[in-house]
């Protein structure tokens, strides 16, 4: 419960909160009911509002894993960003 009450108190939680529509809410507000901190955690990592930067090294290479990027294990974050971003821009330029 103390895990749960940390994490609402964020700064971050507050600006994912105010970006969030009424579903996302709507979700968080049942992880809150249930006291699922893992499920809430995951939310927050995973927010479509949080750029490379703020995210974390697991999620980088969860990313990094899906978009079949060589050696990503090895990667710096900062490499990682980079690699990430550069996929995303040629997949934008081939489907926009």
């Amino acid at each position: 419960m103390r895990r749960m009450e940390h994490a609402i108190s964020l700064p971050l939680f507050d600006r994912l909160w105010k970006e969030s529509n009424t579903e996302q809410k709507s979700y968080v507000e049942k992880l809150l009911g249930w006291t699922d901190f893992r499920g809430l955690k995951q939310w927050m990592r995973t927010h479509p509002s949080i750029d490379l930067g703020e995210k974390s090294m697991k999620t980088l290479r969860e990313i990094a894993q899906r978009q079949s990027i060589f050696n990503y294990s090895r990667l710096t974050k900062l490499e990682l960003i980079s690699e990430i971003a550069e996929r995303e821009k040629n997949d934008q330029k081939r489907t926009g």
